[in-house]
């Protein structure tokens, strides 16, 4: 029997967020793209690969001899995600929803006490804007907010 090569989508996350390591990526991996979120580092990739399992068991020594490469040893991998790569393009074509979040969970990402205070830190003028206004309250992309928390001094 003959094993057939295969594309296999691979989504790997990494804690804390490496440093820019996207031309170490494209060395080792078809890459897509890199994201952080400020927390975690999350890159999309494709490899070629018999099975599920062979496909993981690649992106995790290449991401492993990436960090080496770059010096974060110390680095997690804290998620891997390997799709089959038709099956991923057809899961890409449906709507995304994207992460958001309330005023509860704003209270929450950013450590503060009461919702109150969350209400007057939404007037600051570098407060992001919300993307929608609902009868529950103003809703906000999580990373907006996670990005403003990495800036804010508090008093």
């Amino acid at each position: 029997m003959t094993l057939v090569e295969m594309d296999w989508f691979v989504e790997v996350t990494f804690s804390p967020h490496p440093a820019d390591v996207a031309k170490e990526l494209s060395r080792y991996f078809q890459f897509l793209r890199c994201e952080c979120d400020g927390l975690y580092g999350t890159f999309y990739a494709f490899v070629t690969a018999t099975n599920m399992r062979q496909a993981a068991n690649i992106s995790i020594d290449r991401a492993s001899i990436i960090l080496r490469n770059c010096g974060l040893e110390q680095t997690k991998l804290v998620d891997l995600r390997v799709v089959y790569g038709p099956t991923h393009l057809a899961l890409a074509a449906w709507p995304r929803i994207p992460d958001i979040v309330g005023m509860a969970e704003i209270q929450d990402i950013l450590c503060i006490n009461s919702r109150q205070q969350v209400w007057q830190l939404s007037q600051r003028p570098n407060f992001p804007q919300p993307v929608a206004r609902l009868k529950a309250g103003k809703i906000y992309l999580r990373s907006q907010i996670v990005a403003f928390g990495k800036q804010w001094r508090r008093k």
